[in-house]
């Protein structure tokens, strides 16, 4: 038995040239997906009551059985109790100590074992306490009233840090306990403190609650910048963490009253929003799908954008491409999940991981495509937390181009942009002052095709021919001003733009309603925006001699490549009408092949017009005989080869 590896440029042909055709009109459509509810919980809030004044409140897995705790104190009840997240079975608690305020749950030591640090004000200390509740880890005394504390990576060096109030100031230290890597002085009376990542975006924040002021302030890392300011009235402690455990942080704070005080949490809202989304025959049946994501799950939609192909429930995931990453002739899908750091491909099937990169640091934009042009299938994905675009070859440890230094990365696509003849990449860098740009590199990785700069949070970015006049052009988003906008491969002429949309993200270029011409789809807000091309008005369609290159490789069972043999070509027209048929002998070299059709006999093809091809191919044999595996007859069904004459 032949394994055959379909050649992409028989396969992905849908985006080829259109000539001598006229476009007649656009007809926008917009898809209003309702999702269910994916892992929601019964109420927005839980509230403990009748509490004898509550002050500091934490949230994590204080007895590392991989549940997240919450931790609070009782400031005139002189304790410090630990739940589950069931909100009734108590962890721990500690009695009899001397009027507690803040409380904090973390690995403030760095030793992999999360510990509980809580603030004594009447004894002017903060203690540091392992898991077992009793070993002390570290402890600062003759303090001047301390209050909150908080443990956390502060600044986002990979090691925990500890912050604590004390009087007008708040302090942050790093784990050796001496060193301050923050202090914020001349404050009215800070009182709780957190570290976490509050608003989800993978960076650490610190919050304080100031209770003379009445407010809960949000600081970036800078120790500058605010993200966010409530006016609350009295309050105390404040808490950023996973407490119902659905992967996204929330935020508690508590009340201060002595009969009646209560502690809230806000559960971080689930977003609808898409993200990416791409185009390509996913199940492989001939037919092209679309897939997006949103911040639960990715879901993968038949062209009738009502059946639902295969729907993968994870955590925050950002860009989808779909493509033959393993090269074996079947499209493959992969998508990447910020938060976690994963970047996973996906055979046809949804449950075969054909390779998975994980540790990453907040990976969004995905491609797969032959980047170096080799005649194999690549991928790419950008790194947002770690500044870099790395492309991968099929084994998927080989590293083709790795650039790094490119400040927040989003986006990522493979196409020939410039209509060379060879794949160039694209990525879009989203944020920071060097960034907001789109950039086109060659397949060498340093010369630039064409960049645009001063844009406005450039997020998704997709090669392919928009327009369908036989030139690949380039589409990229802006989140902040909502544009979508196509370019043509000069750099400068616009083909279509969209603007004043709300959170605009990805996009992508293809025939999504399977009819010849390329569409564009984009995701706007809780919406997918499919902008389908009509079919055009008819003009002098009539059959040209056409070359058609058919080049790909052989194996046999074993993975070997087939050493020598000899290829019979059949084309079919959409009707399923034979319109053209060639023998190859002895084209097949050392498992590869590379046949211009129609240069021996006559090819005539009307371009734009849908054709399938058959290969017969006699393996070992320098003349064809007869075949010995058949590609392309629809045995098994879907195995299709479809192609748009150019």
């Amino acid at each position: 038995m032949i394994n055959y590896r379909r050649n992409r440029k028989i396969r992905n042909m849908r985006k080829m040239l259109l000539l001598g055709l006229v476009a007649t009109g656009l007809l926008l459509t917009v898809w209003f997906i309702q999702m269910s509810s994916i892992g929601t919980v019964s109420a927005t809030e839980w509230t403990w009551t009748g509490l004898n004044t509550p002050t500091g409140v934490a949230i994590g897995d204080y007895n590392n059985d991989g549940l997240n705790d919450l931790a609070f104190a009782q400031y005139y009840g002189n304790k410090v109790t630990v739940y589950a997240s069931d909100e009734t079975t108590v962890i721990k608690q500690w009695d009899g100590r001397s009027t507690p305020r803040g409380v904090a749950i973390g690995d403030y030591n760095n030793d992999g074992l999360n510990d509980l640090a809580f603030a004594e004000f009447g004894a002017g200390k903060v203690t540091v306490y392992a898991s077992d509740g009793t070993t002390v880890i570290k402890e600062w005394t003759g303090l001047n009233q301390p209050h909150g504390v908080a443990i956390g990576d502060y600044n986002n060096d990979g090691y925990n840090d500890l912050a604590f109030t004390n009087h007008t100031r708040v302090t942050v230290y790093a784990s050796d306990g001496t060193t301050v890597i923050k202090e914020w002085t001349g404050l009215s009376e800070p009182i709780g403190v957190a570290i976490g990542d509050y608003n989800n975006d993978g960076l650490n924040d610190l919050a304080f609650a100031d209770r003379v002021e009445g407010k809960v302030m949000v600081y970036a890392s800078d120790g500058t910048t605010v993200i966010k300011q409530w006016d609350v009235a009295a309050p105390w402690g404040v808490a950023i963490g996973d407490y119902n455990n659905d992967y996204f942080n929330d935020f508690a704070y508590s009340h201060y009253e002595t009969i009646g005080g209560y502690v809230r949490v806000y559960y971080y809202p689930k977003s609808e929003i898409r993200f990416g989304v791409a185009i390509g025959d996913y199940n492989n049946d001939g037919y092209n799908d679309l897939a997006f994501t949103n911040d639960t799950c990715v879901t993968v939609y038949a062209s009738d954008g009502t059946t639902v192909i295969k729907q993968w429930i994870v955590s925050l995931p950002r860009g989808v491409a779909i493509g033959d990453y393993n090269n074996d002739g079947l499209n493959d899908l992969a998508f990447t999940e910020y938060v976690v750091g994963r970047v996973t491909v996906y055979a046809s099937d949804g449950t075969t991981v054909i390779k998975q990169w994980t540790d990453l640091s907040n990976p969004y934009g995905v491609a797969i495509g032959d980047y170096d042009n080799d005649g194999y299938n690549d991928l790419a994905f950008t790194e947002y937390g770690a500044n870099k675009v790395t492309v991968y070859a099929s084994d998927g440890t080989t590293v083709i181009k790795q650039w790094t230094t490119r400040v927040h990365p989003t986006g990522v696509a493979i196409g020939d942009y410039d209509n060379d003849g060879y794949n160039d990449l694209a990525f879009s860098q989203a944020e920071g002052v060097q960034a907001r740009k789109v950039t086109v590199y060659k397949s060498d990785g340093t010369t630039v095709i064409k960049q645009w700069t001063g844009l406005n949070f450039p997020y998704g970015v997709a090669i392919g021919d928009y327009d369908n006049d036989g030139y690949n052009d380039l589409a990229f988003t802006e989140y902040d001003t909502g544009d979508v906008t196509v370019y043509a491969s000069d750099g400068t002429t616009v083909i279509k733009q969209w603007t004043g949309l709300d959170n605009v993200t990805g996009v992508a270029i293809g025939d999504y309603n399977n009819d010849g011409l390329n569409d564009l789809a984009f995701t706007e807000d809780i919406r997918v925006i499919v902008d389908y091309q009509t079919t055009p008005a008819t003009v002098a369609r009539v059959a040209e001699p056409t070359i058609v290159t058919l080049r790909g490789t052989l194996t046999d069972a074993s993975g070997d490549p087939i050493q020598n043999g000899s290829i019979r070509v059949t084309i079919k027209d959409s009707f399923g009408a034979q319109v053209w048929q060639d023998t190859f002998h002895d084209v097949i070299d050392d498992g590869r092949y590379n046949i211009p059709l129609g240069t021996k006999t006559t090819l005539m093809l009307v371009k734009g017009q849908i054709y399938s091809a058959i290969l017969e191919v006699d393996a070992g044999s320098p003349t064809y005989v007869s075949a010995d595996v058949i590609f392309g007859d629809n045995s098994p069904v879907g195995d299709l080869i479809k192609f748009v004459a150019d």
